[in-house]
């Protein structure tokens, strides 16, 4: 209440007219304040973590208050949430009120940031309404990594025959849609569809893709294609570009090198019937294939040879 003056007046008394109610001086005498209004917090940072560890402090009036002081607590943003007020009284105003901080827990890979939490006071004691109060700096740890994660990194699938497949999905929530592009590094087996999207509604939903071998007619045993992964994103520089696994897959063939003949035996006659057979290739040759037929004596001939190609094996 500030340094305040008291007026020491003085009446004298006594048997002895000279002295009974002489005139005295006044005394003023000043009484020096040694409060000072004042909010005082514990401590002015705090840190918390996203799902994990929370944090506190107090705060304290530094003088009674001669009406009920409200103390309100705001936050800079939504990445930390704190206890929205504070009532002192002039009963309670020395004893420490509690304030909990705690992280917002989202699914975005944000990484470390900060929360000013700002206060307010209001009261009819005009000493403490709008009173200046220190601001509490919160560091807020993250969480989340961003990240793609596949089902699988090797697939199989058969010419002709079984597929195969394999889910993507992101590991955090994108600020902003994330395209994933899918390529093969050969033509034994193709991946579909060719490119998805995740945005902020459907980040953790796996998309699948479906892997298919190329069912050539060659005889070129099981072979393998690299399936290739590239994100790229407009707004959230954590997604575009980032690396993603490759997939192995496997093609299995379907088809064996091999002659086939329509019957392996035949009846002639000397002089009068002949007989024929047909010859063709099982598989597609990669060059051309010669065939020589040759008889193991005089009593019959036959076409020398036959020649087939990759257009007409």
């Amino acid at each position: 209440d500030g340094d305040l003056d008291t007026t020491l007046s003085h009446s004298a008394s006594s048997s002895d007219g000279n002295y009974n109610g002489i005139s005295i001086s006044n005394v003023t005498a000043t009484a020096v304040d040694d409060d000072t209004a004042g909010v005082t917090l514990s401590k002015t940072t705090t840190a918390v973590t996203e799902g994990g560890a929370t944090d506190s402090y107090t705060i304290v009036l530094d003088s009674e208050p001669t009406d009920d002081v409200t103390i309100t607590v705001t936050e800079s943003n939504s990445e930390s949430s704190a206890t929205d007020s504070r009532t002192f009284t002039s009963g309670n105003w020395d004893t420490p009120h509690t304030i909990n901080v705690t992280a917002t827990d989202d699914d975005i890979d944000d990484g470390e940031t900060n929360t000013t939490l700002s206060h307010s006071a209001s009261s009819s004691d005009g000493n403490y309404n709008g009173i200046s109060i220190s601001d509490n700096t919160v560091t807020i740890t993250d969480n989340d990594t961003a990240g793609v994660t596949l089902s699988k990194t090797t697939t199989s699938a058969t010419e002709g025959g079984a597929t195969d497949s394999y889910t993507i999905v992101l590991d955090s929530e994108p600020i902003d849609d994330v395209d994933i592009t899918i390529s093969e590094n050969n033509s034994e087996n193709s991946a579909s569809p060719s490119s998805i999207t995740f945005t902020s509604d459907d980040w953790d939903a796996p998309q699948t893709i479906t892997v298919t071998a190329f069912d050539d007619a060659v005889d070129d045993g099981n072979l393998t294609t690299t399936i290739s992964h590239s994100a790229s994103s407009v707004g959230d520089s954590n997604y575009d570009g980032i690396s993603i696994s490759n997939v192995t897959a496997t093609a299995v063939d379907d088809d064996g090198a091999g002659v086939t003949l329509s019957k392996t035996t035949t009846a002639v006659t000397e002089g009068g019937a002949t007989d024929s057979y047909t010859i063709v290739l099982d598989t597609m040759p990669t060059d051309s294939v010669t065939i020589t037929i040759t008889e193991s004596n005089g009593e019959a001939t036959a076409t020398d040879s036959v020649s087939f190609t990759t257009g007409n094996w």
